[in-house]
């Protein structure tokens, strides 16, 4: 810590109260004052040049999620150097009625709808990535049934949007509306990612599933529903190769049992799927 603030101090940035909030996969967060505001301090690992991650740290990108409110006020940030920081967004507990899952589907909404996109890397090169990676011939079938599964979705590349990618519940922050943190695996990609990605996130009921697609603007008939299973499958295994990327990294011990609940995530989904068609 003591690095981060020296690095700091000799651009003129000054934080008072430096605090590790959490060690993530790709950043450590902290928490710190800066002129006696709370702010939250990202510093990025360097462990693999071939990650596609951080493409949204950008000027244009940042300003016009700032300016939507859909990402937290940037205060500073160096690509390079690997450093962002932002006005710390007071979350509150807030209950998963409706009425929440109607404000998420329209911020959902904003998100996609984001004009710029130049600089953002693709889907397909994310996973081009993770191939070189993991190394794909000691990984054929995983790869084959994941680049499968997207050879059925039919996506248009032309329809891609601005997707976020990784919306659990600990990067959708509630107040008096909702705004998004830890943009850093965003990519132009399909928007089911991120609609199938929220579904899994919140166990949604049939009901909660209606209100928020109706709140995005997608009516829930049986083409959606069998699209968004299949996008399930694929947001299930990315999640699943991604552990796998981090057992080579950390070390298995550390990341042994998230791959294994993955890996049955995925079978009984699977099996969901196939008594459906019986």
């Amino acid at each position: 810590m003591d690095n981060i603030l020296t690095n700091l101090k000799k651009i003129n940035i000054f934080i008072e109260d430096l605090i590790l909030l959490r060690e993530g996969e790709t950043s450590n967060t902290f928490t710190g004052r800066l002129k006696r505001k709370k702010i939250i301090i990202k510093v990025f690992k360097k462990f693999n040049t071939n990650f596609k991650i951080n493409s949204y740290l950008t000027k244009e990108t940042l300003t016009e999620l700032s300016n939507k409110e859909l990402h937290p006020k940037v205060l500073y940030k160096n690509k390079t150097k690997g450093i962002l920081i932002y006005e710390y967004h007071e979350t509150s507990l807030c209950k998963k009625d409706n009425m929440f899952f109607k404000k998420l589907g329209n911020r959902l909404k904003e998100i996609h709808e984001l004009k710029n996109k130049k600089n953002i890397h693709t889907f397909n090169e994310q996973i081009e990535a993770y191939k070189k990676i993991l190394n794909i011939n000691k990984l054929p079938k995983v790869f084959e049934k994941l680049n499968a599964l997207i050879k059925m979705s039919k996506t248009n590349h032309q329809e891609n949007v601005f997707s976020h990618n990784d919306l659990n519940p600990t990067n959708i922050l509630f107040n008096k509306n909702i705004c998004f943190i830890d943009y850093e695996y965003a990519s132009l990609n399909n928007k089911f990612f991120d609609i199938s990605k929220i579904m899994l996130s919140f166990d949604m009921n049939p009901n909660e599933q209606n209100v928020f697609l109706e709140s995005y603007g997608i009516k829930n008939h049986i083409d959606i529903r069998e699209k968004i299973l299949l996008w399930k499958q694929i947001n299930l295994y990315i999640d699943y190769i991604w552990s796998l990327i981090m057992e080579n990294i950390h070390g298995k011990e550390q990341n042994f049992l998230k791959s294994k609940t993955l890996f049955n995530k995925i079978k009984q989904l699977e099996q969901q799927i196939k008594l459906k068609k019986q």
